[in-house]
Parts: C-alpha cells; sequence; structure tokens
C-alpha cells in the first residue's frame, strides 16, 4: 500500500468522519438570515416520521442540490466546480470528491492529521449544505409561483403537481382563458410606464384574492418588480399629489402603503440572487460566438453568465438565444479567451422571477398545513431497521488508485401543498413562469 493508501486508511479512523459528528457539523452551519424567507413563509420545513408522504415522491456556494433515485449511485462534485448524476426526485444526495491532488496538499507534517481532516470534512460539508439549502427554497418559489415543480434534467422525467386551482395564478394581459385578469380598470402590463396602473392591479387582485376564500396580508415581488411599480407614471402622479413623499427620501415599496387604500397589506421586498452553474462541453476558440454546455435546461435568453476558465480567468455576457444546448451571445468580439471543457458558466438571476407579485394569506393551521416535508431516509438512521427524517451526511473512502476521499449530503422529500394561500399575479412578461 502507498503513502496515499495509508493515509486513508489512518484518516477514516478519526472521529471526525462518523456520520453522528458530521451530521453534527451540518446542523451547527447558521443558514444566511433569508436563506430561507420563502419557504418559511409559505412552505415551513417539516420532518415526517412516518412513510405516508411518499406518495409525493411516487406520482408527485453556485447551483442546487440534484436529485438521485433511491438506492442508485448519486454524481459527486468535484472543487471547485460540480458534477451530478440524477435519479428520481424526491431523493436528493451529492457527494464532494477531494483527490490524490487534494489529499497530498492536506498530508502536511507540521499539521497534525485531525486537523487536516478537520478541515477537509468543514470546508466540504459547508459547500454542500449551502447547495442543499439552495435546493430547498428553490422548490418552495417553484412550487408557488409556478403551482408545480419539474426536475427534467440529465434524463430524470419527474413532476409534483398538487392540483393548485388555475384562478391562483392570474395574467393581467389575458382577458380570456383559465388565467385571465378578474377585475376591471388595469392600465396593461407594468413593463409600460405610461398605461400601467400598479394600484388598480393590487386592488382588484386583493378584492378577487378575498372572493376565492384568501384574505391578504403581505405582498410580495422582487426589487425589479417594486421599481415598476414606482415607476408608472400613474404611481408617479399620486406622489405627486402629496407633497410629505415628495420631499421624503422613500423607498418604492413604502409608496404603496400610503397611497393605497389597501391598508394592512405588509410589502415584502426580495433582492436575493440565484446562481446556477453548467460545465463547458465543447471547447471554444478565441472570438467564438456559441458556448456549448452539457446542460442549459436553467439558463435563458436575457440571462447574465460568467465565463470561468480553470485558471480564474472570466468572461462576461448576455444570452442572445439559445439552441439546445448551445448558447449565443450579445458580445460581437466573441469570446476574449479560449475555453476548455469542463470550464464553468454561471448564470445569474432573481431568485424571486421578474415581473409577478404574489399575495399571501395567513395558512390555516387546523387543517394539514403546507409543508417543505422531509421524508425518512436510511442513509440518515445509519441502519436497515429503521429510518430517520432530515438532512444526512456521508463518507467514502477509496483505498486503492484512483484514491479519493467522498463526503457527501443530501435529504429526502420536497414540497407538500395541501390548500395554497396565495394569489400569483403576471404583471409582464416572464419566460420562467409555466401554468398549466
Amino acid at each position: 500500500m502507498t503513502m496515499a493508501g495509508e493515509f486513508l486508511v489512518e484518516l477514516r479512523k478519526l472521529k471526525v468522519f462518523k456520520p453522528t459528528v458530521m451530521d453534527t457539523i451540518v446542523n451547527e452551519f447558521a443558514p444566511a438570515e433569508d436563506q430561507f424567507k420563502l419557504t418559511n413563509a409559505f412552505l415551513p420545513f417539516q420532518n415526517v416520521e412516518k412513510e405516508d408522504f411518499l406518495d409525493m415522491v411516487k406520482f408527485g456556494a453556485f447551483g442546487r442540490t440534484y436529485p438521485v433515485e433511491l438506492g442508485a449511485e448519486h454524481r459527486r462534485i468535484d472543487l471547485p466546480g460540480q458534477l451530478y448524476k440524477e435519479g428520481t426526485a424526491g431523493y436528493w444526495r451529492e457527494g464532494m470528491i477531494f483527490n490524490e491532488e487534494v489529499l497530498q496538499k492536506a498530508i502536511n507534517p507540521a499539521a497534525p492529521m485531525e486537523r487536516a481532516a478537520g478541515m477537509l470534512v468543514t470546508d466540504g460539508l459547508n459547500v454542500l449544505d449551502l447547495r442543499l439549502n439552495n435546493l430547498i427554497e428553490y422548490l418552495t418559489i417553484q412550487s408557488v409561483v409556478n403551482g408545480y415543480y419539474v426536475e427534467n434534467r440529465n434524463g430524470v422525467n419527474y413532476e409534483y403537481d398538487p392540483n393548485i386551482p388555475p384562478y391562483n395564478y392570474i395574467d393581467i394581459a389575458l382577458s380570456a382563458g383559465a388565467h385571465q385578469i378578474q377585475w376591471t380598470g388595469s392600465g396593461g402590463v407594468w413593463t409600460t410606464a405610461a398605461s400601467a396602473k400598479p394600484l388598480v392591479d393590487i386592488k382588484g387582485a386583493v378584492v378577487f384574492a378575498r372572493s376565492i376564500g384568501l384574505n391578504p396580508t403581505r405582498i410580495w415581488g422582487n426589487d425589479n418588480l417594486w421599481s415598476l411599480a414606482e415607476n408608472a407614471t400613474d404611481t408617479q402622479s399620486l406622489i405627486q399629489k402629496v407633497p410629505a413623499l415628495v420631499s421624503t427620501d422613500i423607498t418604492n415599496e413604502s409608496v404603496f402603503g400610503t397611497l393605497s387604500n389597501v391598508k394592512g397589506l405588509s410589502p415584502v421586498v426580495d433582492t436575493r440572487i440565484s446562481y446556477e452553474e453548467a460545465k463547458v462541453a465543447v471547447a471554444g476558440a478565441v472570438a467564438d460566438s456559441t458556448v456549448t454546455v452539457d446542460s442549459a435546461a436553467n439558463i435563458k435568453a436575457g440571462d447574465k453568465i460568467i465565463i470561468k476558465k480553470s485558471d480564474g480567468r472570466q468572461m462576461f455576457d448576455t444570452v442572445a438565444s439559445k439552441s439546445g444546448n448551445v448558447l449565443t451571445g450579445t458580445d460581437s468580439s466573441g469570446l476574449k479567451y479560449a475555453i476548455a471543457v469542463g470550464d464553468r458558466v454561471i448564470r445569474s438571476r432573481k431568485m424571486l422571477p421578474d415581473n409577478i407579485f404574489i399575495l399571501e394569506s395567513p395558512r390555516n393551521e387546523r387543517v394539514t398545513p403546507n409543508r417543505w416535508v422531509s421524508t425518512p431516509s436510511l442513509v440518515k438512521a445509519q441502519s436497515w431497521s429503521k429510518v430517520l427524517p432530515g438532512k444526512y451526511t456521508f463518507t467514502y473512502f477509496q483505498e486503492r488508485v484512483p484514491y479519493f476521499l467522498e463526503i457527501g449530503a443530501g435529504v429526502n422529500g420536497g414540497p407538500r401543498i395541501t390548500n395554497s394561500n396565495w394569489l400569483v399575479v403576471k404583471v409582464g412578461t416572464n419566460h420562467d413562469i409555466s401554468w398549466k
């Protein structure tokens, strides 16, 4: 056995690699203050001790944790990029690989092995936990904004559809059909400032929400949405009628608490950015106008992207169009640097989609509440005799060539929606929205 093999044998004996210790480390990572902003509001996280939620599973840093089929191999990610393998949605798991190069650097005679091991575990679990948190919030947003979520990446074709009524999703640009506008006096899309009437639409949506059994207390939108509402000519004319507002440095969301007659409807502004990552699949030369990635499922025309090479050099562009997994940029000069297979394409976008607002009604906790449910897992319990819910961790040591150490994290479950307590209103074009 080589030195690397001997090192792995000794490494795996350390207490820090025990699942109970790793689970403790993961649970001690405090999420960002607004990490679960929508999940906490609409689908609070809950561990379920029984298997009665498995009907959802059967039928129903950058990026986020990918799904894996129960009992199947998961894909592993290597620093600093990501690499995935997926299976049936509802089971989410991935691992991070520390290869021979990383392990060799960790073997430092001046540092105790425990210190090196602790560094590997803590850094790796930190990244995996961040990605797992991103997954939880992403599925919440998709479930609330679209009424369902779909996993169709890398061969997975899965959908969770709680059959939310179509009238919970209104498009002010439609005058007929399942999602038609239900009030009069709208000035049309908010992206046309001269004709938009945001206050009319908000008040109309509140009245309609009450007619379908909701009693809205909060209105959600990202900062771009609130800017559109404030910049509308109709809104500006109302501001001019209130001299005290004109002379005050007010935030755009506070305008509505003062000007509208929907008192008690608290505005919530979401400024968060989401990131998705793809890998370059075909090498490209300087001045090439296209980039081919392994999966462009979560990239669309208009997205801002950073192309990051393995040596750290970066290029910024906007996606003009895409065809399959081929992205065309708007920069007429094309690529400034040659790119190689495995380089990264990082897409940034508002976490809460543009051009929508959400009216939130208080949850009725006396009926089966909406939840982001974590179902039991064999991996969590580390036993065939019982299963446990919640986030879990695992390790794997390959003590033959090629040597590597793997640590991983995952969770079973997903959103469970029994009675939607929200109304989503689309006030402009948004290609992320796909209603039924």
